[in-house]
């Protein structure tokens, strides 16, 4: 009976941890004038599963990993533009995004 015990609970312990996938999609404009930032580098705040950049119209799309046990912790994106101040969103589930870059002033 003893030696069950552990084996269940490893067993609940690996059944309810996951790598969890968030898809990630938003836009990125700057907060004065709305207006799209093209090329804003996009990347996984405290992970390293490389980056991307905003297209065009400002807009990513990308699936980021985290973890979880019974639900996924958020995913937090750090989203940076040389003359504009970076900034980091948390994204805790699926959903397009607004993200408002505010200008660097001199």
């Amino acid at each position: 009976m003893k030696s069950i015990l552990p084996i269940t609970i490893l067993t609940l312990i690996l059944f309810f941890s996951c790598d969890c996938l968030i898809e990630v999609s938003g836009t990125v404009v700057d907060s004065k004038t709305k207006k799209p930032i093209i090329k804003a580098s996009v990347e996984e705040a405290y992970m390293n599963w490389g980056s991307l950049e905003t297209d065009d119209q400002g807009d990513f799309s990308t699936v980021g990993r985290t973890v979880g046990i019974l639900w996924c912790f958020p995913l937090y994106l750090e989203i940076c533009k040389e003359g504009y101040e970076s900034k980091v969103v948390k994204i805790s589930h699926k959903r397009h995004k607004e993200i408002k870059l505010k200008p660097i002033t001199e």
